[in-house]
């Protein structure tokens, strides 16, 4: 018997969502995939780390992280890209230092692009 998936979707019409002033992006904790679609800019801010469980992915457009202080954007696993379409069209951007866990694996995929704009992870 196949296990059942859970999938979750943040879609973006070459808009920009942003997570600011000190909130947090509280995805489903129930272990699902949550993935990035359609163009446009989605970013994690402020100064309380993001609580999610399952892998984010980003299959188009742009992920910034921009947490403050000691705040984690990136808890968990981190997929950048989908393998669909020209190189770097699925980004991450750094805005600040150490925005994903020490222990979160990160994948870039062959259309996938991770951008430290020189600062540290």
């Amino acid at each position: 018997m196949e296990t059942e998936k859970t999938y979750d979707y943040i879609i973006i019409g070459g808009g920009t969502v942003q997570s600011t002033g000190g909130n947090t992006v509280d995805l489903p904790g129930r272990g699902g995939a949550t993935t990035k679609v359609l163009p446009g800019t989605l970013a994690f801010s402020g100064s309380a780390s993001n609580v999610y469980s399952g892998t984010f992915s980003i299959a188009d457009g742009i992920l910034q992280l921009n947490k403050s202080g000691s705040a984690i954007a990136a808890p968990v696993a981190l997929v950048i890209g989908d393998g669909y379409g020209i190189a770097q069209s699925d980004q991450v951007q750094f805005l600040n230092n150490n925005q994903i866990a020490a222990t979160s694996p990160i994948t870039i995929e062959s259309t996938g692009f991770l951008n430290l704009n020189s600062l540290t992870h």
